[in-house]
């Protein structure tokens, strides 16, 4: 369901299974696919979308394990994206940054 945008689906799935960290994720993309739904003329409601899409993807970024660096660095610069599309450029930037500071094994 997740690897078909079945976002919503997929959380409950997970949840059920007991696999609240993938649940979150799910969440997450469902968070961004709404705000990139709403109408850029209701621009509060859509900022606020994407700030809550972005606190999701950086909350899921924050619990990756430590060995999952380009997992980490896929969150991140999705909050980073999210923070962007909410012209808060310097969470946006603070995040790109966390992409940097996490960087993938070679």
């Amino acid at each position: 369901m997740f690897l078909n945008r079945r976002y919503a689906q997929a959380s409950v799935a997970f949840l059920r299974a007991g696999r609240n960290r993938e649940a979150a994720i799910s969440d997450a993309y469902l968070l961004r696919e709404k705000a990139r739904s709403i109408s850029t003329t209701a621009s509060a409601t859509r900022i606020q979308a994407f700030i809550m899409a972005a606190k999701a993807f950086s909350k899921c970024a924050e619990d990756s394990p430590s060995e999952q660096a380009n997992e980490r660095q896929t969150y991140y610069r999705a909050a980073g994206e999210c923070y962007s599309e909410a012209r808060d450029l310097k969470s946006a930037g603070d995040s790109y940054r966390m992409v940097e500071w996490h960087p993938a094994a070679a």
